[in-house]
């Protein structure tokens, strides 16, 4: 990975991040014990649950985590959030906490609250940041597509992902940062514009740049569907007595990475054994990172990769492969996953070190170049096929190729073998 030794010094605005969710009008500026982010199917914890009674206990148990998410379940689950995935309907989390009464999550959902001293969204953060390319703290997600304010808002706090914000002029550019980072901002004046949104909904802060003006957009559910988009659906949730507007799709879906709604389907690959395949090495080595659920972790490009395999718990027939590109830093240069193919195999672990790529059966090939942290899907191309082994290679076979990925996620076709 190469690096350029260049600062950048950008004047923008960074959003405290809350996402697709926006408190009633005379909740926006508190600051508060815990934001609700949502009802979601998946959780990935970095610790052991606990049995809580109140969500302030739940907080409690979860304070000298560095992230700054928790989540619970049934009523007594409690939980330190990594990341938050498979958005359902807020209907999903419908128990309450036995000790305050406060929402405790549903019987197979988690209802996931933001801790730390959070504020509400519509407080804008106005200030210059030195984006100093050796400084490695600076790590981000930068998204690809038409994003909106909601939905790049979403995909960030999927990633645990702190503040984003949106580079002028480049509407495709959603970037989030990593968790922890503390820039010397200020909360921007809301006195000083009031101008409705180009969408027609009310703005609630405006700001300025030495080049542009630009407005921040809130979901706002009595104004053209909250900007939610045609597929999603904006409702008023009641959350411990505040409200919120938030993007959701139909009862009985869930909203995916790609800001669709689907049908629930769990990761096989989800903590499953994972192996990385070296052309210079003697024997298979660990790779549990790319199946740790986290995404969002430092991995260095891997070189003379010939193949990544996950090792499934049984046979099935598989639907597609989600693979997670690696991170770079602000400013860094440098190959990442592309031309990969996702093959299919069986084998068991007594003669991994055997394993042939003649005995691989396609599932799907990748030829574009995506961008760090977000999600590739493939589809399989044969699902009568049954597997138990899914494995990651350099589509033209190349022994020297750069295999930078951080996550393999495996979703089944509905039916096992």
């Amino acid at each position: 990975m190469v690096h350029h030794t260049m600062i950048l010094a950008w004047s923008m605005v960074v959003f405290v991040n809350v996402p697709a969710i926006c408190a009633s009008e005379d909740q926006r500026n508190d600051t508060e014990s815990e934001m609700y982010i949502g009802c979601f199917k998946v959780t990935i914890s970095n610790g052991k649950k606990t049995s809580a009674s109140s969500v302030a206990q739940c907080r409690s148990y979860c304070s000298n985590n560095e992230n700054n998410m928790i989540a619970l379940r049934n009523g007594h689950e409690c939980f330190c959030v990594v990341r938050a995935d498979a958005k359902v309907h807020a209907s999903e989390c419908n128990i309450s906490c036995s000790g305050d009464k406060k929402l405790c999550g549903g019987n197979s959902s988690y209802v996931v609250y933001r801790v730390k001293e959070v504020r509400s969204v519509s407080n804008s953060i106005l200030g210059k940041i030195n984006l100093n390319t050796d400084d490695h703290k600076y790590k981000f997600v930068r998204g690809y597509g038409e994003f909106s304010f909601a939905s790049c808002s979403e995909i960030c706090s999927s990633y645990n992902l702190t503040y984003f914000f949106m580079l002028p002029k480049k509407v495709n550019n959603c970037i989030c940062f990593v968790q922890g980072i503390e820039p010397d901002l200020d909360l921007a004046d809301k006195g000083t514009c009031q101008i409705p949104c180009p969408t027609g909904s009310q703005c609630d802060v405006c700001f300025s740049y030495n080049i542009d003006s630009y407005v921040m957009i809130f979901t706002n559910c009595l104004s053209l569907n909250g900007d939610c988009g045609k597929e999603l659906k904006c409702v008023v949730v009641a959350v411990n007595g505040r409200s919120y507007h938030e993007c959701v799709c139909p009862k009985g879906k869930v909203l995916n990475r790609f800001q669709r709604c689907e049908s629930y389907r769990v990761n096989l690959a989800y903590l499953k054994k994972a192996y990385i395949y070296y052309e210079d090495a003697s024997s298979l080595l660990d790779g549990s990172q790319v199946t740790d659920g986290l995404i969002v972790q430092e991995t260095s490009t891997k070189l003379g990769v010939r193949w990544i395999g996950v090792q499934l718990m049984k046979d099935y027939y598989i639907a597609y492969v989600t693979v997670f590109n690696s991170l770079r830093y602000t400013g860094a240069d440098g190959p990442y996953l592309k031309n990969f193919s996702v093959g299919l195999g069986n084998v068991s672990r007594s003669i991994l070190n055997d394993f042939s790529m003649e005995a691989v059966v396609l599932c799907g090939d990748f030829s574009s170049e995506s961008n760090e942290g977000i999600p590739m899907r493939i589809f399989c191309e044969n699902t009568a096929v049954t597997t138990n082994f899914v494995v990651v290679y350099p589509k033209d076979g190349t022994k020297n190729s750069n295999i930078g990925l951080n996550e393999i996620e495996v979703y089944p076709l509905g039916k096992e073998k």
